[in-house]
Protein backbone atom coordinates (compact mmCIF):
# COMPACT_ATOMS: atom_id res chain seq x y z
CA UNK A 1 0.00 0.00 0.00
CA UNK A 2 2.41 2.65 -1.27
CA UNK A 3 0.63 6.00 -0.85
CA UNK A 4 -1.95 7.53 1.46
CA UNK A 5 -4.87 6.82 -0.88
CA UNK A 6 -3.88 3.16 -1.30
CA UNK A 7 -3.49 2.75 2.46
CA UNK A 8 -6.86 4.28 3.31
CA UNK A 9 -8.59 2.30 0.55
CA UNK A 10 -7.06 -0.95 1.85
CA UNK A 11 -7.95 -0.17 5.48
CA UNK A 12 -11.53 1.07 5.14
CA UNK A 13 -13.13 -2.32 4.32
CA UNK A 14 -11.89 -3.57 7.70
CA UNK A 15 -13.77 -0.73 9.39
CA UNK A 16 -16.96 -1.77 7.57
CA UNK A 17 -16.50 -5.42 8.61
CA UNK A 18 -15.99 -4.41 12.24
CA UNK A 19 -19.09 -2.21 12.14
CA UNK A 20 -21.05 -5.12 10.69
CA UNK A 21 -19.68 -7.46 13.36
CA UNK A 22 -21.12 -5.16 16.01
CA UNK A 23 -24.55 -5.44 14.40
CA UNK A 24 -24.53 -9.13 13.45
CA UNK A 25 -23.52 -11.54 16.22
CA UNK A 26 -23.56 -14.41 13.71
CA UNK A 27 -20.71 -12.97 11.68
CA UNK A 28 -17.79 -15.41 11.71
CA UNK A 29 -15.49 -14.46 14.65
CA UNK A 30 -12.39 -15.26 12.61
CA UNK A 31 -13.49 -12.72 9.97
CA UNK A 32 -13.88 -10.03 12.62
CA UNK A 33 -10.48 -10.88 14.12
CA UNK A 34 -8.83 -10.67 10.70
CA UNK A 35 -10.50 -7.30 10.11
CA UNK A 36 -9.29 -6.07 13.49
CA UNK A 37 -5.71 -7.10 12.69
CA UNK A 38 -5.91 -5.28 9.34
CA UNK A 39 -7.34 -2.21 11.08
CA UNK A 40 -4.45 -2.17 13.56
CA UNK A 41 -1.97 -2.38 10.69
CA UNK A 42 -3.79 0.31 8.73
CA UNK A 43 -3.81 2.73 11.67
CA UNK A 44 -0.08 2.19 12.10
CA UNK A 45 0.63 2.65 8.38
CA UNK A 46 -1.31 5.93 8.30
CA UNK A 47 1.16 7.37 10.79
CA UNK A 48 3.91 7.64 8.17
CA UNK A 49 1.78 10.00 6.05
CA UNK A 50 1.11 12.43 8.93
CA UNK A 51 3.19 15.56 9.49
CA UNK A 52 4.21 16.57 13.00
CA UNK A 53 1.41 19.16 13.09
CA UNK A 54 -1.16 16.48 12.18
CA UNK A 55 -1.76 17.20 8.48
CA UNK A 56 -1.53 14.38 5.93
CA UNK A 57 0.41 14.22 2.65
CA UNK A 58 0.16 11.75 -0.22
CA UNK A 59 3.58 10.24 0.48
CA UNK A 60 4.12 11.74 3.93
CA UNK A 61 6.71 14.31 5.02
CA UNK A 62 8.45 16.22 3.58
CA UNK A 63 5.78 16.31 0.85
CA UNK A 64 3.37 19.23 1.16
CA UNK A 65 0.19 18.24 3.03
CA UNK A 66 -3.27 18.49 1.51
CA UNK A 67 -6.66 19.51 2.97
CA UNK A 68 -8.69 16.71 1.38
CA UNK A 69 -6.18 14.04 2.40
CA UNK A 70 -6.11 15.48 5.92
CA UNK A 71 -9.92 15.38 6.11
CA UNK A 72 -9.97 11.78 4.86
CA UNK A 73 -7.20 10.79 7.29
CA UNK A 74 -9.01 12.41 10.21
CA UNK A 75 -12.30 10.73 9.31
CA UNK A 76 -10.72 7.29 8.93
CA UNK A 77 -8.74 7.54 12.16
CA UNK A 78 -11.94 8.59 13.94
CA UNK A 79 -13.72 5.48 12.68
CA UNK A 80 -10.76 3.25 13.46
CA UNK A 81 -10.67 4.59 17.03
CA UNK A 82 -13.98 2.83 17.73
CA UNK A 83 -12.28 -0.56 17.24
CA UNK A 84 -8.52 -0.21 17.74
CA UNK A 85 -6.15 1.92 19.77
CA UNK A 86 -5.67 5.31 18.11
CA UNK A 87 -3.98 8.01 20.16
CA UNK A 88 -6.37 10.90 20.73
CA UNK A 89 -3.51 13.31 20.10
CA UNK A 90 -3.35 12.17 16.46
CA UNK A 91 -6.98 13.22 16.00
CA UNK A 92 -6.48 16.53 17.81
CA UNK A 93 -3.43 17.42 15.72
CA UNK A 94 -5.09 16.45 12.43
CA UNK A 95 -8.21 18.49 13.19
CA UNK A 96 -6.20 21.49 14.35
CA UNK A 97 -3.99 21.39 11.24
CA UNK A 98 -7.01 21.08 8.95
CA UNK A 99 -8.59 24.21 10.43
CA UNK A 100 -5.41 26.25 10.87
CA UNK A 101 -4.00 25.58 7.43
CA UNK A 102 -7.05 25.63 5.18
CA UNK A 103 -10.25 27.05 6.68
CA UNK A 104 -11.24 30.47 5.37
CA UNK A 105 -12.93 33.17 7.51
CA UNK A 106 -16.16 32.32 5.66
CA UNK A 107 -16.06 28.79 7.05
CA UNK A 108 -15.23 27.18 3.69
CA UNK A 109 -12.04 25.18 3.15
CA UNK A 110 -9.53 25.86 0.39
CA UNK A 111 -8.76 23.28 -2.27
CA UNK A 112 -5.36 21.63 -2.28
CA UNK A 113 -3.46 20.00 -5.11
CA UNK A 114 -5.23 16.62 -4.79
CA UNK A 115 -8.92 17.50 -4.55
CA UNK A 116 -11.13 18.57 -7.42
CA UNK A 117 -14.81 19.45 -7.54
CA UNK A 118 -14.76 22.86 -5.87
CA UNK A 119 -15.02 24.32 -2.40
CA UNK A 120 -18.30 22.55 -1.58
CA UNK A 121 -16.75 19.11 -1.91
CA UNK A 122 -13.63 19.75 0.18
CA UNK A 123 -15.63 21.68 2.79
CA UNK A 124 -18.12 18.82 3.05
CA UNK A 125 -15.30 16.32 3.56
CA UNK A 126 -13.69 18.58 6.18
CA UNK A 127 -16.95 19.21 8.05
CA UNK A 128 -17.81 15.50 8.12
CA UNK A 129 -14.34 14.66 9.43
CA UNK A 130 -14.49 17.29 12.17
CA UNK A 131 -17.93 16.09 13.27
CA UNK A 132 -16.80 12.45 13.30
CA UNK A 133 -13.73 13.31 15.39
CA UNK A 134 -15.53 15.55 17.86
CA UNK A 135 -12.66 18.02 17.52
CA UNK A 136 -12.77 21.74 16.65
CA UNK A 137 -16.57 22.08 17.10
CA UNK A 138 -16.61 25.82 16.34
CA UNK A 139 -14.76 25.29 13.06
CA UNK A 140 -17.16 22.48 12.19
CA UNK A 141 -20.13 24.75 12.89
CA UNK A 142 -18.76 27.48 10.61
CA UNK A 143 -18.10 24.96 7.84
CA UNK A 144 -21.62 23.55 8.12
CA UNK A 145 -23.14 27.05 8.15
CA UNK A 146 -21.26 27.89 4.95
CA UNK A 147 -22.23 24.59 3.31
CA UNK A 148 -25.89 24.97 4.18
CA UNK A 149 -26.06 28.49 2.74
CA UNK A 150 -23.88 27.82 -0.32
CA UNK A 151 -25.68 24.71 -1.53
CA UNK A 152 -29.12 26.20 -0.86
CA UNK A 153 -28.50 29.27 -3.00
CA UNK A 154 -26.74 27.78 -6.02
CA UNK A 155 -26.78 24.99 -8.57
CA UNK A 156 -24.31 22.25 -7.73
CA UNK A 157 -23.52 18.84 -9.17
CA UNK A 158 -25.21 15.84 -7.51
CA UNK A 159 -21.76 14.75 -6.26
CA UNK A 160 -21.37 17.97 -4.23
CA UNK A 161 -25.00 17.90 -3.08
CA UNK A 162 -24.61 14.32 -1.80
CA UNK A 163 -21.45 15.20 0.13
CA UNK A 164 -23.10 18.29 1.64
CA UNK A 165 -26.23 16.30 2.60
CA UNK A 166 -24.12 13.65 4.28
CA UNK A 167 -22.19 16.30 6.26
CA UNK A 168 -25.31 18.14 7.40
CA UNK A 169 -27.13 14.97 8.43
CA UNK A 170 -24.09 13.65 10.32
CA UNK A 171 -24.16 16.85 12.38
CA UNK A 172 -27.87 16.51 13.15
CA UNK A 173 -28.97 19.27 10.77
CA UNK A 174 -31.96 17.27 9.66
CA UNK A 175 -34.08 19.87 7.86
CA UNK A 176 -31.43 21.22 5.42
CA UNK A 177 -29.95 17.75 5.04
CA UNK A 178 -33.27 16.22 4.04
CA UNK A 179 -33.90 19.09 1.64
CA UNK A 180 -30.68 18.17 -0.17
CA UNK A 181 -31.66 14.49 -0.19
CA UNK A 182 -34.90 15.53 -1.89
CA UNK A 183 -32.86 17.42 -4.50
CA UNK A 184 -30.92 14.22 -5.13
CA UNK A 185 -34.15 12.27 -5.59
CA UNK A 186 -35.44 14.73 -8.19
CA UNK A 187 -32.13 14.82 -10.09
CA UNK A 188 -31.76 11.03 -10.30
CA UNK A 189 -31.82 9.31 -13.67
CA UNK A 190 -34.35 6.45 -13.44
CA UNK A 191 -33.63 3.28 -15.39
CA UNK A 192 -36.01 0.64 -16.78
CA UNK A 193 -34.78 -1.98 -14.32
CA UNK A 194 -35.85 0.17 -11.37
CA UNK A 195 -32.39 1.43 -10.48
CA UNK A 196 -31.22 5.03 -10.38
CA UNK A 197 -27.98 6.88 -11.02
CA UNK A 198 -26.80 10.47 -11.09
CA UNK A 199 -25.06 12.46 -13.84
CA UNK A 200 -21.43 13.15 -13.05
CA UNK A 201 -18.20 14.22 -14.74
CA UNK A 202 -14.56 13.91 -13.75
CA UNK A 203 -14.57 17.63 -12.92
CA UNK A 204 -17.24 17.02 -10.25
CA UNK A 205 -15.46 14.31 -8.27
CA UNK A 206 -12.83 14.84 -5.63
CA UNK A 207 -10.67 12.06 -7.03
CA UNK A 208 -11.06 12.90 -10.73
CA UNK A 209 -12.74 9.59 -11.53
CA UNK A 210 -14.88 9.41 -14.67
CA UNK A 211 -17.36 7.25 -16.58
CA UNK A 212 -18.67 4.19 -14.72
CA UNK A 213 -16.35 4.65 -11.74
CA UNK A 214 -17.63 8.19 -11.21
CA UNK A 215 -21.26 7.01 -11.49
CA UNK A 216 -20.61 4.35 -8.86
CA UNK A 217 -18.98 6.93 -6.58
CA UNK A 218 -21.77 9.52 -6.79
CA UNK A 219 -24.47 6.84 -6.47
CA UNK A 220 -22.78 5.48 -3.33
CA UNK A 221 -22.59 8.98 -1.85
CA UNK A 222 -26.26 9.60 -2.65
CA UNK A 223 -27.21 6.27 -1.06
CA UNK A 224 -25.21 7.18 2.07
CA UNK A 225 -27.01 10.51 2.33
Amino acid sequence: HGCFEQTTAATYPSVLVLELAGQDPELAPELAEHARACAVEGAARLRRFQHDDGAFALHGPPMEPDPWLTAVGLAELSQLAAFVDVERDRLRRAAAALVRRWQEPSGAFRLGDRARGGAVTVTAYAASALVASGEQPEAARRALDWLEAEVARGEHAPYAVALAARALLSAGRTTPGRALVERLRTSAVRHDDGTASWPVSAADTTTGTSHEAAEVEVTALAAQA
